[in-house]
């Protein structure tokens, strides 16, 4: 069973998880539990049904590089903006 996929803060049911998620919806991305390592081809089949209309990566504590080219390419067509953050 997969943990929780909260961006950050709690939730209820009456509260929202951040000022922010008054505004936005986010999809948090997952990690593989066996490597460690972020599952690009799960956050592929999810972007393919969310189809955000922005993408915003880079400063979490994922604690390894991202790969920005792996995960550019996982975006739906056309593609969103992306942004890229170097930690």
């Amino acid at each position: 069973m997969a943990p929780p996929s909260l961006t950050h803060g709690y939730q209820t049911a009456k509260k929202k998880i951040s000022a922010s998620a008054i505004y936005f919806q986010s999809l948090p991305y997952q990690v593989n539990m066996k490597t460690g390592f972020i599952d690009y081809d799960k956050l592929e089949e999810n972007s393919k049904l969310f189809r955000p209309n922005m993408v915003i990566c880079g400063a979490s504590a994922y604690p390894r590089d991202w790969d920005y080219k792996r995960l550019k390419a996982v975006m739906p067509l056309p593609p969103p903006p992306f942004f890229g953050v170097q930690n």
